[in-house]
């Protein structure tokens, strides 16, 4: 204890020794590979819990409920395709568009009503039958 030294050159080298030897079994461990044990009548017991298939043609035949196209994304870029332009209107119009940053708000404001004609106009989306669109009946 006191007086003596703290590591002795053995302790160091046992260690090393033991630090070796974990390594080893390590790379040993991760090196190795790994069994692989099916159990018998795996396939059976997954094939088991598969549900039947229905008519021919698959889901896409069998609907309980009618679907229809909603086109709620065309219905939100219409929308904003009029509240971008009355907003680009209002900011004119009240003289925003004086300063840098004004100036700069117009263009961006801008920018977003040409970026949704254009995608509109390459969809070629008639954008009045998303605003007033036409009942079938009548």
């Amino acid at each position: 204890m006191h007086g003596e030294a703290m590591n002795s050159n053995e302790d160091v080298n046992r260690e090393a020794e033991n630090e070796k030897a974990l390594d080893m079994r390590i790379v040993q461990t991760l090196e190795s590979r790994p069994r692989v044990a099916i159990p018998a009548g795996f396939a059976a017991r997954v094939a088991s819990r598969v549900p039947a298939r229905g008519p021919a043609h698959g889901f896409a035949a069998r609907r309980d409920v009618p679907l229809h196209a909603t086109h709620y994304g065309q219905w939100a870029m219409a929308a904003s395709l009029v509240v971008l332009a009355v907003a680009l209107v209002a900011l004119l119009v009240n003289g925003f568009g004086n300063t840098a940053i004004g100036l700069a708000v117009v263009w961006i404001v801008y920018a977003q009503l040409l970026a949704l004609a254009v995608w509109f106009g390459l969809r070629r989306v008639n954008v009045l039958a998303h605003l007033w669109p036409r009942r079938s009946g009548r």
